[in-house]
Parts: structure tokens; sequence; C-alpha cells
């Protein structure tokens, strides 16, 4: 091959993994934007063609979703507990989050979640991550690793101990490794594209 084409071919190949690295668009969801989530024993909510369903759990007890102007969590049935956070007043409080496809979690932001307190996300197949104040009004956690979710697998957000704290929102990815280059249609134009240019190259030069 000579110079000039493994210039072109090098191009080509860098269009392709440009383009597939356009395809990955984080998806937020936001847990207390009222016109998606109501109080409900379980919540579907549904951004960027991913849908989430949200689960809660309470510990010897039964609960519903709820949401509020400031915050959102687990409305347990008995009375001594707190209606739009996760805690520990009617027992330990979790949501589970279970997606209808393969993903990568991001981010996870809560509020409400003062020095003392503490909770763990734990992502299936993978240990429990411990979550503690991080000194600000909003505790954002980012992850980078060990954060694949596969289609029918679930991620934990749980209480741990203190007064409890707002599940405010999550950021989830659909770039999923290995095929972290996804043979999307926008990558595939600009492959059809380079390999239409090469053709045209060559033949001119013959």
């Amino acid at each position: 091959m000579d110079p000039v084409m493994k210039i072109l071919f090098a191009f080509v190949i860098s269009l392709y993994v440009f383009a597939g690295t356009l395809s990955a668009v984080p998806i937020p969801f936001d847990l207390r934007d009222r016109s998606t989530t109501a109080e409900i024993v379980s919540g579907a909510i549904t951004r960027g063609g991913v849908t989430a369903t949200l689960t809660p759990i309470v510990s010897g007890s039964t609960g519903a979703l709820n949401q509020t102007a400031s915050a959102f969590g687990i409305n347990a049935s008995t009375s001594d507990d707190d209606t739009d956070t996760l805690d520990g007043g009617a027992g330990a409080e979790s949501i589970s989050l279970l997606f209808n496809t393969d993903i990568v979690f991001t981010q996870l932001g809560l509020s409400l979640l003062s020095a003392g307190e503490s909770a763990s996300l734990t992502i299936d197949g993978f240990a429990s991550i411990p979550l503690s104040d991080t000194g600000v009004g909003s505790d954002i956690f980012s992850y980078a690793s060990n954060n694949l979710v596969l289609t029918g697998q679930t991620v934990l957000l749980s209480w741990i101990g203190g007064n409890g704290f707002s599940f405010d929102n999550f950021t989830i990815d659909t770039d999923v490794p290995p095929t972290t280059v996804p043979e999307s249609g926008t990558t595939l134009a600009f492959l059809g594209l380079g390999v239409f240019g090469l053709i045209l190259f060559r033949r001119f030069r013959c």
C-alpha cells in the first residue's frame, strides 16, 4: 500500500471511530420532574429510548414511590415514615432500577444526605458501593468502571443509616462495552463515504 493510500485508510478509520463516539449520548433521568413520576407502587420512566422501571422495597413493610416538590423517595404504609425520602422509619428502604436494554450507569444524584448518614449503591454483579455526604448541597457520584448493567440486571439504591435522603436523579449511557463503537446508521454512513472516496481515488489514479 502506497503512502497516499495509507493516509486515506487512516482517515477512513478515524471517521468510523469518531462517528461511533458521537452516538454515545448521556441520558439523564430526573426523578423530581413531576410530569414523569407520580406516587405509584412501581414506575416506568422512558428517556432516550431507554425505559427504567423503579420498584420500592421496604424491609418488613410495603410502600409507594413518592415525589414532592423537594424530594423523591418511598412513602411506607406505616405512619412513622418520612414520606419522600429513603429512610428507616418503617424499615430499611431501597429502590430497585431495572432497564429494558443494556446500559452503563454513569452518575447518581442525591440530596438531604447529611454528615453521619449513609447509603449504598449496588450494581448487579459488582460489590456494593458505600455512599456518604460529599459536603455539598447535592451529592453527585460518578462511575467510570464496574457500572455495566445488562438487560434483566438491577441497580439497587439503599438507605443504610441516618435520617434519610432524596433520590434526585441518575444518568446512564447506551454506549455499552465491548462494542464501544456501535454499528449505527451514522457510523456506517461515514464508513461508506470513506470507502467510496478510496474507490474514486484509485479509479482516477489509474
